[in-house]
């Protein structure tokens, strides 16, 4: 479940790719923000920014910059205008971290894991 289109293809192309990404992660060591994707296996965090226009979204965007940087952790960032090529776009940065695809695809969770995470999703159990 995310927020946008474009998360969606995001998220899309990770599953293609057999890239393991965990959704909303809160970066550290500031519990204030929630990342939009975090790969675990290469340690890259990456924000697609809907809305860098508007200057209330903008402020924190920029705030969530700022907290990466601080923390020293490895972003992709990815805007609207990124959308036409998102595929090639997302590959020339994640190849800078040594992000590849695997050939076995993601593990698929059985339905039971996959409720039980929705579960904990929703109702915080």
């Amino acid at each position: 479940m995310v927020q946008s289109k474009a998360e969606r293809a995001i998220a899309d192309f990770f599953a293609r790719n057999g890239i393991e990404c965990h959704y909303e992660r809160p970066i550290p060591p500031d519990a204030r923000f929630k990342c939009d994707f975090y790969l675990p296996r290469d340690d890259v965090y990456v924000e697609y920014w809907g809305k860098p226009d508007e200057p209330e979204y903008h402020r924190r965007m920029e705030e969530k910059k700022a907290a990466y940087r601080m923390a020293g952790l490895r972003l992709v960032e990815v805007y609207p205008e990124d959308e036409r090529e998102l595929e090639s776009r997302l590959w020339r940065d994640l190849r800078k971290y040594g992000v590849k695809a695997t050939e076995s695809g993601p593990a698929r969770p059985s339905f039971l894991e996959w409720l039980r995470g929705l579960v904990r999703r929703l109702f915080g159990r």
